[in-house]
């Protein structure tokens, strides 16, 4: 008589269990890695949006707006400077999908186009957070806003102080935020350097 196991011994289940779990390690770590980078891709383009329709707004006007004149080119521009204002200027031209209400202020997740994407997932979670509201990546949503500058003088070369150090970019317009470690709507063959 042969004596046939059925089953598996628990050390044959353990090294099983072992194996899935260091492969389910290694698939979070990775899908992590692509998350950041998606976001961070999608950061990229929501700046390069906002320079893009910056300078169709010039095209279309043949000049800026005095709004955009009175608000570019600020670190400092804060909620009132960076968003409200500006983001009447996108609605009037129905740039970017950013919408006001009434008061002005940017409705709900239309905030999205002057914001950067971990913002926009803390806007669109909570329809009433502020600027004040944290970001899980780090910082407000205030750290969050995009800022941009503007030619200007119109000689083709867009002044700016960008987290402190002072730029000069061959574009009418360029715009950049701080969050993910900070993106930016030039590469540095438009940067000029005297």
């Amino acid at each position: 008589m042969t004596n046939t196991r059925k089953g598996f011994t628990l050390i044959e289940m353990l090294v099983v269990m072992g194996i899935i779990s260091i492969l389910a390690g290694a698939l979070l770590m990775g899908y992590g890695k692509i998350t950041r980078t998606a976001q961070r891709a999608r950061a990229q383009e929501t700046v390069s949006n906002v320079a893009t329709a910056l300078s169709i707004i010039l095209q279309k006007n043949g000049s800026w707006p005095a709004t955009l004149l009175k608000y570019h080119g600020s670190d400092e521009g804060g909620e009132k400077g960076c968003v409200i204002e500006v983001a009447k200027v996108f609605n009037a031209q129905k740039l970017l999908g950013v919408s006001v209400d009434g008061s002005g202020k940017p409705t709900g997740s239309d905030r999205c186009g002057i914001v950067d994407p971990w913002a926009v997932a803390v806007l669109k979670k909570n329809a009433g957070a502020s600027f004040n509201t944290r970001v899980p990546d780090g910082g407000t949503v205030r750290d969050h806003i995009i800022y941009y500058a503007i030619d200007t003088d119109y000689d083709g070369i867009t002044e700016a102080k960008v987290s402190g150090a002072k730029v000069k970019v061959r574009a009418n317009a360029i715009a950049w935020g701080k969050g993910g470690g900070g993106v930016q709507s030039w590469n540095k063959k438009q940067e000029v350097h005297e």
